[in-house]
């Protein structure tokens, strides 16, 4: 009888697997969602806690700007600064962007390059690079502009706002042309042979200041200058030199050999001798131009535009 009798399943223990797999499933979601929770809720109180150390160290008055020291600026003044670079004592040193800060300095014309640097809790250090100008040029309609150390206009000539610059060279002849083609505007300026040349010229160590520089690009480089002045054979105190392209140092050196020889021929013992370079300057014709565009054969005019019967050559 025992061997006939059929084995029935269990369903119970299968259902209790399913639904304690089920229970562990749940336990876990809900382990992680609390989870999440609690890190969204440390997160959102550090944040709100950072966000009110930060709002208390920087309006604290212990931070505020109390000592602003300037180097490098003799053209502009210590207030002119503070407003330029947007600084006032009693800001808050730490809220202050030094970036920004620069940015706005070395946006203002004479300031060619500024740095700045901040000692906590209360000093801030700015250092000044000052433009220098060099020459002002013109360009059409009489507008003009100063060059600054490298001959590049950085900013419109204001004869009576900046009146040292009106003893500045005057440079005519230079084109403006697009040197830079950066977004949003492109940068003019001025570069090539002629500009090289005039730049060459300014840049002469120990050489005088020239009242004017004309560049041409078929005749290359003329000034008027007194730095002949002290000669006797000269009309006046200025005179024009026609330089060219090159060798500009060399041939003022000629210049200032010729009119020495010339001052030595306006002696009364040459014009005696009936020398005609002596009695042309003893009549009072001073030198007003000397050609060295090709400084082996040197042309002499006369103030009164007559050009002497000689053409020195090689030696003087």
């Amino acid at each position: 009888m025992k061997a006939n009798k059929k084995v029935r399943k269990n369903k119970l223990l299968a259902t209790d697997i399913e639904v304690s797999v089920v229970g562990s499933d749940f336990m876990a979601s809900l382990d992680f969602v609390l989870k999440f929770i609690l890190l969204v809720l440390v997160l959102a109180l550090s944040s709100i806690g950072l966000i009110f150390a930060h709002d208390f160290i920087t309006q604290s008055t212990y931070f505020n700007i109390k000592s602003v020291t300037i180097s490098g600026a003799d053209r502009l003044s210590h207030s002119e600064i503070l407003a330029q670079a947007g600084v006032k004592t009693g800001d808050s040193i730490l809220a202050l962007n030094l970036k920004t800060a620069r940015e706005r300095l070395t946006a203002h014309p004479w300031i060619r390059d500024a740095a700045l640097e901040r000692k906590i809790p209360s000093l801030l250090y700015i250092r000044i690079l000052e433009q220098k100008a060099i020459a002002r040029a013109f360009l059409p309609r009489d507008f003009q502009v100063l060059l600054d150390m490298d001959g590049q206009p950085f900013k419109p000539y204001d004869p009576e706002g900046e009146p040292l610059t009106a003893d500045l060279p005057m440079i005519q002849g230079l084109e403006l042309q697009s040197i830079s083609s950066t977004v949003p505007a492109p940068t003019y300026g001025f570069e090539g042979k002629l500009h090289r040349g005039v730049l060459a010229l300014i840049g002469l160590d120990g050489t005088p200041l020239f009242r004017e520089i004309r560049a041409d690009r078929d005749l290359g480089i003329e000034v008027t200058t007194d730095v002949f002045k002290t000669h006797t054979s000269m009309a006046g105190e200025l005179v024009i030199l026609k330089l060219g392209f090159d060798s500009f140092k060399t041939k003022l050196v000629r210049a200032r050999r010729i009119l020495d020889f010339m001052d030595a021929a306006s002696d009364a013992s040459w014009e005696a001798s009936g020398n005609v370079l002596g009695k042309a300057l003893g009549d009072g014709k001073g030198v007003g131009m000397i050609d060295l565009f090709n400084i082996r054969s040197v042309t002499i005019t006369l103030a009164d535009k007559g050009v002497l019967p000689i053409t020195t050559k090689g030696g003087v």
